[in-house]
């Protein structure tokens, strides 16, 4: 049981420590507009490169006074700033660091509980 518990706080630390969220972290473009083109250059008349839709996140490059160079698909282009705000993370990854927690911190005092709970019976046999 022990080697068990030992295995899994190490998981669990390897997982927890490797992840992203402990990296830098990168910046997206959270897409506020129904709908936007991203262009090829800094200028509304040239080529599209891509288009991105409300609730789309693309990957931040570089910020200008009125434009965002972004990543999107294998592509970088430009697009409007007031097409969409920067966000830290597309999605909330950390509740995945917390449901890992939480589930070890089950586990570990499962693994406790029945560690006294066979103490206990030996004891009284």
């Amino acid at each position: 049981m022990r080697l068990f518990t030992i295995s899994l706080l190490l998981l669990t630390s390897i997982l927890t420590f490797s992840s992203d969220s402990f990296a830098q972290e990168k910046q997206y473009v959270a897409i506020t507009k129904a709908f936007v083109n991203v262009y090829k250059d800094l200028d509304p008349t040239s080529l599209v490169v891509g288009q991105a839709k409300k609730g789309d996140h693309l990957e931040l490059l570089a910020t200008g006074d009125a434009w965002y160079k972004v990543k999107i698909s294998n592509n970088e282009g430009w697009l409007e700033k007031r097409a969409g705000d920067i966000v830290n993370n597309p999605g909330n990854s950390s509740t995945g660091i917390i449901i890992a927690v939480l589930l070890f911190a089950a586990v570990a005092f499962g693994g406790v509980a029945f560690f006294i709970y066979k103490s206990k019976m030996g004891e009284s046999a």
